[in-house]
């Protein structure tokens, strides 16, 4: 019946009814369910119903922790990190040490899947005791050949955000990581570092990992969704653990990369091409392989570093990052844009940046310039509405047209919908974005330009005022936005003055 149920509320009722009958497999089995069912519902980790149901499941694991299996142990610590539940320290303790009770007899034959959910419930959870990660590490390091790779990204990641990797390889987070890992280039081959994979059972298993990754059949193997977990790692902490970057590696990622265009969801997707853009960057393949720039912008993009992707890629990606514009995150479209910046000038890429660029508007915070609305009868094609509540413009909407009721129903919408406002994470991305799209500028229409720069300005107003940027990035911010308000300004005035002489 738990694996059964459909909804949160169903899982919920049948815990309570069936409580004093349940067992140790039961309360593992309702931690997946509820993390797979806070997903399908599409509900905040936050939501009150799947708190609710996590602290019950945890009353539960107290009582049977000494009682749970290896499997069950990982289920619950996958669940309920999943829905960003907190047990107590003690508890997950207790958990942790069953784990690996006498000499982790258990991790030696447990599936590859429950010890990726070990690892991942545990770094989820904030557990970082490097005692206990060092004995998982060499109970599991024997067996790693035999695991499916597409478990192998998730123990990584987890060894990572556990903090148990070397400080060389943690550093390394860029998507040019390779580069600053000890990655040696000389004529297009990449040499090792001498320190290679560290000397701890935790650095061992990152680094044979990542080489059992590196490897073309594994890549193949991969589905989508995990190489676009595994690339980035390869980027980030290969060089620094002893994985070899060569011409090798990068076609293979590329020839996987290309077969995974169709199955990937937009947030993933310009991530993997950055990552992709990382690697060939480790292995010196983007200046050889860089086409001469076709104007000024696109040289000084290249000069500044921005990723390059092989042509062929990039012609078979660009369909799918402008299908999948409107639903990216600030971060995937700051992604997409800084790979799109330096073909600006080829049709095709110019219109996903357009694209790119209306995503950004929705994603930032409305202007405090953007003035009263039109009125509903004066005939404007893109009306706004505002609140009628004397906010000095906070609270306004775009609207592409005003809907029954007039402009009262439009200002109840914007109440009921206001523009996202900035945070913490996308603060950042909405200043890498900035500098993208001004590279990218003359590819944007003058007035989407005009738009963005000044939400841009908007927002920039608001991450000082927050704290949520430092000096160069504000100046960087700054920068940016005065070279989309010139490009906008420059377009009106040559506008004006062909009207004037005509």
């Amino acid at each position: 019946m738990i694996n059964n149920s459909e909804s949160v509320e169903e899982l919920d009722s049948i815990l309570y009814r069936f409580r004093k009958r349940l067992r140790p497999a039961n309360i593992g089995a309702a931690a997946m369910r509820l993390e797979h069912l806070h997903r399908l519902e599409r509900r905040t980790p936050y939501a009150l119903r799947v708190q609710r149901v996590a602290a019950e499941l945890q009353k539960y694991v107290a009582t049977y922790t000494d009682r749970l299996a290896l499997t069950q142990a990982a289920n619950v610590l996958r669940g309920l990190s999943g829905v960003r539940h907190r047990l107590p320290p003690e508890l997950v303790l207790r958990l942790a040490a069953g784990a690996v009770a006498e000499g982790g007899a258990a991790l030696r034959v447990a599936p590859d899947v429950d010890v990726r959910d070990l690892c991942f419930g545990l770094a989820g959870q904030g557990f970082h005791n490097a005692a206990f990660w060092s004995r998982l590490c060499a109970a599991v390091l024997p067996r790693l050949r035999t695991f499916d790779p597409n478990t192998l990204p998730a123990i990584v990641a987890a060894l990572q955000a556990a903090q148990q990797l070397p400080a060389a390889a943690a550093a390394g987070t860029g998507a040019g990581a390779g580069a600053a890992g000890g990655v040696a280039v000389a004529g297009g081959a990449a040499v090792a570092p001498s320190a290679a994979g560290g000397s701890t059972p935790q650095a061992a298993v990152a680094a044979e990992a990542l080489r059992l990754l590196a490897r073309p059949a594994a890549l193949a193997a991969l589905a989508p969704a995990r190489l676009a977990d595994a690339v980035p790692l390869l980027v980030r902490l290969g060089p620094a653990l002893g994985v070899v970057v060569d011409q090798q590696l990068v076609e293979a990622v590329e020839a996987a990369t290309m077969r995974a265009l169709p199955s990937l969801s937009p947030s993933q997707l310009p991530g993997l091409l950055a990552a992709v853009a990382g690697l060939r960057r480790a292995a010196g393949l983007a200046e050889a392989s860089a086409a001469p720039a076709a104007n000024a912008a696109t040289a000084s993009a290249s000069a500044a570093g921005a990723p390059q992707l092989p042509a062929a890629l990039l012609v078979a990606a660009l369909p799918h990052l402008s299908a999948g514009a409107v639903a990216m995150d600030m971060k995937a479209v700051m992604r997409a844009a800084r790979l799109l910046a330096p073909h600006a000038a080829e049709a095709p890429a110019a219109d996903t940046l357009a694209r790119l660029a209306r995503r950004t508007l929705l994603l930032l915070p409305p202007s405090p310039a953007a003035g009263n609305v039109a009125d509903a009868t004066g005939g404007s094609s893109n009306s706004t509405s505002s609140n009628s509540t004397g906010s000095g413009g906070q609270g306004l909407v775009a609207l592409s047209r005003v809907p029954r009721g007039g402009k009262a129903a439009g200002a109840v919408l914007a109440a009921a919908a206001p523009a996202g406002a900035v945070d913490g994470r996308t603060a950042g991305a909405a200043e890498g974005a900035a500098r993208a799209f001004a590279a990218a500028v003359a590819a944007l229409p003058p007035a989407l330009a005009g738009d963005l720069a000044a939400r841009l300005a908007a927002a920039g107003e608001a991450a000082a005022a927050r704290g949520l940027l430092d000096e160069p990035q504000l100046a960087a911010l700054s920068t940016s936005v005065e070279a989309l308000t010139a490009a906008a300004t420059g377009a009106a005035a040559a506008a004006a003055a062909a009207i004037k002489s005509a």
